[in-house]
């Protein structure tokens, strides 16, 4: 676990924080296209021939992005394969975007805070604690590598909010601090 202090938790402090932690996200991004590609040349052979007939393919096929490039073999059979250069950059820009809203959205849920510190657990998943007129805050947060139904990737962080130690809902929590 890595602790970091920070002034207070502004947005681009926030931002500043996840930074270390882009190299994980875009890993796993990565992760899931090279399983998942495998996945569709197991099913539809190294051509992919079919895999727009298929709403399942389809959907894996937008989860992937332009990474999946075609070629043909010497014998002139068609081949699917991952693009490494661009599947890095796509995984890349995907983290940097991802928590750059999970930054966002954390202020926007908790306010800016006091005395703030985040704490980085099992690669991505955090607790962000610090003071707000007074009052003990936390939100824990973990991340859930998912994917839509039409195939967009994108990561889940179900949040528990603690005011003085006990746990409360984001609409309490608002209300707490509405002013």
């Amino acid at each position: 676990m890595t602790t970091e202090t920070l002034a207070t938790s502004t947005p681009d402090e926030i931002r500043a924080a996840f930074a270390a932690r882009e190299p994980l996200v875009a890993a796993d991004f990565e992760d899931y296209a090279r399983k998942a590609f495998d996945r569709l040349v197991a099913r539809f052979g190294p051509s992919l021939r079919g895999i727009y007939n298929d709403r399942g393919g389809i959907a894996v096929m937008n989860a992937i992005g332009g990474s999946v490039r075609r070629s043909r073999n010497a014998d002139g059979s068609k081949v699917a394969y991952l693009d490494e250069e661009r599947l890095s950059a796509l995984s890349a820009k995907y983290a940097a975007a991802s928590l750059s809203a999970l930054a966002e959205k954390t202020v926007a849920k908790l306010g800016e805070l006091d005395e703030a510190r985040i704490s980085f657990s099992r690669g991505a998943d955090f607790s962000l604690s610090g003071t707000r007129e007074g009052r003990k805050v936390r939100i824990e947060q973990r991340r859930i590598l998912n994917v839509s139904r039409n195939g967009v990737l994108f990561n889940q962080w179900p949040a528990r909010i603690y005011l003085d130690g006990d746990a409360t809902s984001e609409r309490a929590y608002r209300a707490e601090f509405a002013g």
